[in-house]
């Protein structure tokens, strides 16, 4: 709910404090209860508070005896006993931590803190600036680099009113969400405009910054254990760590709980925790109304956690929450194009939160990164990394399970087998599909290289393929972003995010285990989670929990009420055809074609190309869309 803004300039002068204007008008909701500025030759760093603000967190502090300066929002997992460690009184917030971490490690402290964390540390012994990020990317930080000035700011908007002559759209990214990867994480969607990647320190002394890692995964960080249980009790105790740092100080909790067992695990780890240990933290949840679209409806899963631990619950009726519904209002934001179909429901759950006086709000969002299946089978690992790789991780397979050589070889062969049924009979499975939309420009693409973003990244030598593509999974450009996103529109409510599985304990653990363990091929259940929460979900709960996604609800908007909007959007009219960008004519004839028949599908990508096109009028000023 907090955030940060700061200005600084390779030059010594001092600033004037309203030089930071333009970068804080964007955001009155960050920082209700004022700005602390630190101030420096050449420098400004400002940490924005808010009155909801949970003590501790975040906060402005200048190091007298080296001159060091930081701004932070933050909040820091174990803060009181790191405290201790660096010889600082418990009460010391996020900000002084940080700065006698960096005093005594350098930059070595960013990996050995754990929380959510976004700062600006400025070190003028070396003339040097900080921008440093967790590693999941809970807390946003963007910058600006512009001749010998860094300006840097919470959200994107912030940096648009403080530019000078404005930016223009960035077509790569753009061309990279209309193909559905969403881009590399250090690009905005303004060009001039970039984001500190995730687990990232940027170093600038006034020249090009410079990006290093803060964390990566220990490729000798394996762990095998003797049983299956032994597993889920630590996974159950890791996630217990997990919710408890972001219980710890804070009121009130509120948990965005549908039916599926990654948010439910957080609502009930963190029920049991404040029945085991007696705390007076209000634990607050938030269920979707669906009305008549009864199959989206989880809430029969998720009454029996409310009844269990007698959760301050509501139900938030969305029924009349579809896309467009609230069209021309309720758009994308400036800063990005990432406007979710059910957008207006997640607000309306938001506000109830703010108006019940939540404090800290977490959903189960990351789960699935964490601790669900990575798509594929030994097919596809196969045909991905060869015989070899397969080989190798059936040996993880048995050494992590203890299953017999005939089971994993069946395992191994089954899908080779379905493969040649499917070919014998000619009901082969849909092969993979292409990595760009027909209706988006091929030009676009050839100009931007974006295609070239779908190539595999980077990754550490892990033991196996398959804890390589935990790894991908992790740093996944879609789910980061949208949790930025969501950041963005939970802090507008005076609310601070947290999200227990980004914690850096339950990442490292899902990395060190093999990943047969977390889901044996071909489950796609959360096997392992699913046996961790025994004895702290209802056992009701914890056998029928899914995952369902609202989709009913989202095409029976798109065919009834929101077709003006949609027709409106993809009109004469469109940003999108004007710049070349997407033949929008085919869009709209795939759209009637859905709109006329009611087995017709609606291709995922047809909502990139809507949310762009309502954003794009958002970034031109076109009131008649905001």
């Amino acid at each position: 709910m907090a955030g940060l803004a700061a200005l600084l300039t390779g030059e010594g002068h001092t600033l004037a404090d309203d030089l930071l204007t333009p970068l804080l008008a964007p955001v009155p909701h960050r920082y209700d209860a004022g700005v602390l500025i630190e101030r420096g030759p050449g420098v400004l760093l400002a940490s924005l508070r808010h009155a909801r603000a949970v003590p501790g967190t975040g906060g402005s502090y200048h190091h007298a005896p080296t001159g060091v300066r930081v701004a932070a929002d933050a909040r820091l997992d174990e803060r009181a006993a790191m405290a201790r460690t660096l010889d600082l009184p418990d009460t010391a917030d996020a900000a002084e931590v940080l700065a006698h971490a960096y005093l005594r490690w350098g930059l070595d402290a960013f990996g050995r803190l754990l929380g959510d964390l976004a700062a600006v540390v400025h070190d003028p012994r070396s003339d040097r600036t900080l921008l440093v990020r967790d590693v999941y990317g809970m807390r946003p930080l963007s910058y600006r680099h512009v001749g010998g000035q860094l300006t840097v700011a919470s959200d994107v908007s912030q940096l648009l009113a403080g530019a000078a002559g404005g930016t223009t759209v960035d077509e790569r990214t753009v061309a990279a969400y209309l193909c559905g990867s969403f881009g590399p994480l250090d690009r905005s969607f303004h060009a001039g405009v970039s984001h500190v990647p995730p687990g990232s320190v940027l170093s600038w002394s006034g020249g090009a910054p410079v990006c290093a890692a803060t964390w990566e995964p220990d490729p000798g960080n394996v762990r095998y254990l003797d049983r299956f249980e032994e597993y889920a009790e630590v996974l159950r105790d890791t996630l217990r760590q997990a919710v408890r740092a972001r219980l710890t100080d804070t009121p009130s909790l509120g948990v965005l709980l549908s039916g599926g067992l990654d948010s439910g695990a957080v609502v009930a780890t963190a029920g049991k925790l404040l029945e085991d240990e007696a705390s007076g933290t209000r634990l607050h949840t938030y269920s979707f109304d669906y009305g008549r679209h009864t199959d989206a409806d989880e809430r029969h899963v998720s009454r029996h956690i409310v009844a269990r631990y007698q959760t301050r619950h509501r139900d938030v009726p969305v029924e009349d929450a579809g896309p467009l519904a609230r069209f021309p209002d309720g758009g994308p934001d400036l800063d990005d194009p990432l406007h979710g179909a059910f957008q207006l429901g997640h607000a309306r759950a938001l506000a109830r939160a703010a108006e019940d006086g939540v404090a800290r709000l977490a959903t189960g969002a990351r789960g699935d990164s964490v601790i669900g299946m990575i798509p594929g089978n030994y097919r596809t690992l196969r045909q991905r990394h060869g015989v070899r790789a397969v080989a190798r991780e059936l040996v993880e397979h048995r050494r992590g399970t203890g299953e017999p050589p005939t089971r994993l070889a069946w395992q191994a062969i089954r899908p080779e087998l379905a493969w040649l049924r499917g070919r014998v009979t000619g009901r082969l499975p849909r092969t993979a599909e292409p990595f760009a939309p027909d209706w988006v420009s091929g030009a676009l693409l050839r100009r931007t290289g974006v295609a070239d973003d779908g190539e595999e990244q980077a990754a550490p030598r892990l033991r196996g393929p398959l804890r390589v593509e935990r790894y991908r999974q992790l740093r996944d450009p879609i789910p980061v972003r949208w949790l930025v996103a969501n950041q963005r529109r939970i802090a507008r409510q005076g609310l601070e995010f947290v999200e227990p599985w980004s914690d850096r304990r339950l990442l490292e653990f899902s990395l060190a285990i093999p990943q047969q363990v977390l889901n044996p091929p071909p489950s796609r259940d959360k096997t392992l989670l699913r046996a961790a929460m025994r004895g702290v979900l209802p056992e009701d709960a914890r056998r029928t929990a899914g995952k369902i996604i609202p989709i009913p609800l989202a095409l029976a908007s798109l065919r009834g009420p929101a077709a003006p909007a949609v027709r409106h959007l993809l009109g004469s009219d469109s940003r999108l055809a004007a710049a070349g960008w997407v033949a929008v004519p085919d869009v709209l004839t795939h759209y009637e074609s859905f709109v006329a028949a009611p087995e017709a599908e609606l291709d995922d990508a047809f909502w990139w190309v809507l949310s762009t096109e309502w954003w794009l009028r958002v970034v031109d000023g076109d009131r008649s869309v905001t």
